[in-house]
């Protein structure tokens, strides 16, 4: 098969499938402020001072993680020894960081928001709660367990049975029984054992 042949059969192929047209991406990354310019770094050796020597107020707080890396950073940058104290602060934030803390949480940087939907829950389990909730949401409105079931598995795009399992692992939080008073004066229910102490 010649070259032509192949470039022309190629054409052809790709005139009776089109290919897929992708979205186009857009990418919006959010505008942190500069926290190493004189303005954000004004009062930042009193602050350290004040901290350094336990008489720190309550709004230090929001301004030592940028304080303490921007002098590290200076100090670092300049070649000249940098303070244990600083160097013990900087390694409790991190040592959090790699206990499983979040960065943001660790390293609380003023102007920074934490990052959309940390939840401090594994993905897995956030998945089943969300899951969970709309099914429960379903049957308050009165509709049958089953049905809310198999409407929430088409919803959320996963089987009939995640979908049941999610929600009978959840459901005691979510929708635990409630004991009723029946017509006949009993209880109906989960019942509740009164125990009484001795002293």
């Amino acid at each position: 098969m010649t070259g032509k042949a192949s470039k022309r059969g190629a054409k052809k192929r790709a005139g009776a499938n089109p290919p897929v047209q992708m979205r186009e991406f857009e990418w919006n990354p959010p505008v942190y402020p500069d926290l190493t310019t004189e303005e954000a770094r004004a009062g930042e050796d009193a602050l350290l001072e004040r901290v350094r020597s336990d008489e720190s107020q309550p709004g230090d707080v929001v301004h030592f993680h940028p304080a303490i890396i921007n002098r590290f950073c200076d100090f670092a940058l300049d070649g000249r020894e940098i303070e244990h104290w600083m160097l013990e602060a900087l390694a409790d934030s991190l040592l959090g960081v790699l206990k499983g803390g979040e960065w943001h949480d660790e390293f609380d940087l003023p102007g920074r928001a934490p990052q959309p939907g940390s939840t401090g829950w594994h993905p897995r389990d956030e998945k089943e709660f969300n899951i969970a909730l709309t099914v429960a949401a379903r049957v308050m409105r009165k509709e049958r367990v089953t049905s809310a079931m198999h409407a929430v598995a088409a919803e959320m795009s996963c089987s009939f049975e995640t979908v049941r399992a999610a929600y009978y692992k959840w459901r005691p939080i979510i929708a635990p029984k409630r004991s009723t008073r029946n017509a006949d004066g009993s209880i109906s229910g989960r019942k509740f054992r009164m125990t009484s102490r001795k002293p």
